[in-house]
């Protein structure tokens, strides 16, 4: 990846995680399983975004000079940053729509603008795929909306950001596949039987233990 050059390259980030690999106060959470990538570990969210989480910048010395991120490194603000929404005119609908993703919009510039004879791929892997560019201003627009509409025509006193979300669902389908075992593609019939099972089981079926969401208590 490259912006303003700066290139940040996943060498760097396998030495980062070799040389704290047997320190136990290390700040970032990266594994052997963030750097040894397998095909199925290759489609797990959570993987990318511990690989380039605020602990692995603050350990890179990326963004420790940036402004625009003091907020989430000093732990009081932090914490405001966490409250539920309460008002359409939240000063953090203007920093998810304005700053983060303008910040994206520039690195995709400057990427374009950038001197030098460099193909289509090279480009692409200046900047993260436009898959997840696309689906950022999806997410970003959709939630600020979502929550706006909630708070403006449903007159909802408050939302929590963290309980506003999919994860449900994601943990849902995550139970199917996991009861599947090595089946990937069931039949529209068997997918069936597998939710009329989670019916009459309830509680008793057990989240996965890995996945895209927040781990949820388990029996």
């Amino acid at each position: 990846m490259w912006k303003i050059n700066q290139e940040l390259k996943w060498t760097s980030i396998e030495k980062l995680q070799e040389e704290d690999a047997g320190n136990k106060f290390k700040t970032h959470k990266l594994t052997k399983a963030h750097v040894e990538l397998t095909s199925f570990s290759r489609m797990g969210v959570s993987l990318a975004c511990q690989a380039l989480s605020m602990s692995v910048a603050e350990a890179l010395d990326k963004l420790r000079e940036d402004e625009r991120f003091n907020d989430i490194i000093e732990r009081d603000k932090l914490i405001n940053e966490l409250s539920p929404y309460t008002s359409i005119e939240d000063s953090r609908f203007e920093f998810l729509e304005k700053i983060v993703l303008g910040y994206f919009d520039n690195w995709l510039k400057d990427v374009q603008a950038r001197r030098g004879k460099f193909s289509p791929t090279d480009r692409k892997k200046m900047f993260i795929s436009m898959e997840s560019y696309e689906s950022l201003h999806i997410t970003v627009h959709g939630f600020c909306g979502a929550v706006k509409y909630c708070l403006q025509k449903l007159n909802v006193s408050s939302v929590d950001a963290r309980n506003f979300n999919q994860d449900k669902l994601e943990q849902e389908f995550g139970s199917l596949r996991m009861s599947e075992g090595s089946q990937n593609n069931p039949t529209l019939h068997r997918a069936i039987q597998r939710v009329m099972s989670r019916h009459v089981s309830k509680s008793a079926a057990l989240p996965p233990k890995k996945g895209n969401t927040e781990a949820r208590k388990r029996i």
